[in-house]
């Protein structure tokens, strides 16, 4: 069996954007003016780890939601995903985030009380060096 090395990132929900408390979502993204969609992806980043480099990976999603209120958690993984994936193209991390390079992905949510705010954990899993 093949040892995969995997790396683990937690990703916002919220950004704060000139005074504005702003909900990473699908829903926030359909309908935001290209102007802030470029602030918010510029301003995006996960938490830092060592740098690393790869031709495939494959990403497992966790959203961790701070309460059991209703919602669609593929509207907050949607997003982070495509933040996510364009973060890692450009800190050099995949050479881009097509198919071929990003085969494949998991999401699931969880429900934990106890946090404060929602977030998402990315574990990536290198496919391929």
């Amino acid at each position: 069996m093949e040892n995969k090395t995997k790396y683990v990132f937690h990703l916002p929900c919220y950004m704060i954007l000139g005074g504005k408390r702003i909900s990473l979502t699908l829903n926030w993204y359909r309908n935001a003016h290209y102007m802030l969609l470029n602030k918010t992806k510029r301003a995006y980043f996960p938490t830092k780890i060592a740098p690393f480099k790869a031709k495939k990976i494959h990403v497992d999603y966790t959203l961790h939601l701070s309460s059991a209120r209703k919602t669609d958690f593929m509207n907050w993984e949607s997003i982070a995903d495509k933040y996510f994936l364009d973060w890692l193209v450009d800190m050099g991390y995949i050479p881009d985030d097509n198919c071929t390079n990003y085969c494949s992905m998991s999401a699931v949510a969880i429900i934990d009380n106890t946090i404060e705010e929602s977030y998402i954990v990315a574990e990536v899993t290198v496919l391929m060096v």
